[in-house]
């Protein structure tokens, strides 16, 4: 059978087998040829070997980000085992793919991109930074390095962290942005009133050292 029509999809289905090619009986084709056809989960396939090509294509909508965004930007060399996609509701990962539920207030900052000859979705670097610092379960804050370094949009991350309107997230942006000299303490002088202070990395143990501007305990050192 000419597999063309479904080369030119991402993911295909058992339905997409019966519209193209009239298959009464596809998941007797699929099983047939298992050395061609790559099956993502129940009822849903492809023929291409790199998960990116279909990673954010499972569900919709969803984009990649946190370390898959980092190594694919080329902010980071570690190479995680799995692709990291950003979805709204929990999912179970897949062999090659970690669905990451998050907030639906952070779900946007994405861009599409073409990937292999097909839509790829992905954050966009003012975005990524802000993923990365909420959710620290996947990226390490040391991991950020190159990515602060790489002329961030101001306008465009104080944008983003109005839209998401969380104050911890701002004062660890905050610093980690004004590392580079990137200054956002006009847009937020109210922490000014806040009396406690929070981890910079809430995966470690405090340290003692303090940053009292923004109002947090370094403990994790960020080597610019």
């Amino acid at each position: 059978m000419d597999l063309s029509k479904l080369k030119k999809l991402a993911i295909f289905t058992n339905k997409d087998l019966k519209l193209y090619y009239r298959l009464k009986y596809p998941e007797v084709y699929i099983c047939r040829n298992k050395t061609k056809i790559i099956t993502i989960e129940k009822g849903k396939y492809t023929l291409n070997e790199n998960p990116f090509c279909y990673a954010t294509q499972i569900i919709n909508p969803s984009y990649i980000s946190f370390l898959s965004a980092l190594n694919f930007y080329e902010y980071s060399t570690q190479i995680p085992l799995k692709i990291t996609v950003a979805i709204k509701k929990q999912k179970k990962e897949l062999s090659q793919i970690k669905f990451i539920k998050i907030n639906t207030k952070y779900f946007f900052g994405y861009n599409k991109i073409k990937y292999g000859g097909f839509d790829l979705f992905i954050a966009d670097k003012e975005k990524l930074l802000l993923d990365c610092v909420s959710y620290q379960n996947f990226v390490q804050v040391n991991e950020l390095t190159k990515l602060i370094k790489d002329n961030l949009d101001k306008e465009k991350i104080v944008t983003y962290l109005n839209r998401i309107n969380n104050l911890n997230l701002i004062r660890r942006t905050g610093y980690l942005l004004e590392l580079v000299g990137i200054d956002l303490y006009e847009h937020y002088t109210k922490i000014n009133k806040i009396n406690n202070y929070i981890l910079l990395n809430k995966n470690l143990k405090k340290s003692k050292n303090y940053n009292h501007k923004w109002k947090l305990n370094i403990n994790e050192e960020i080597y610019i």
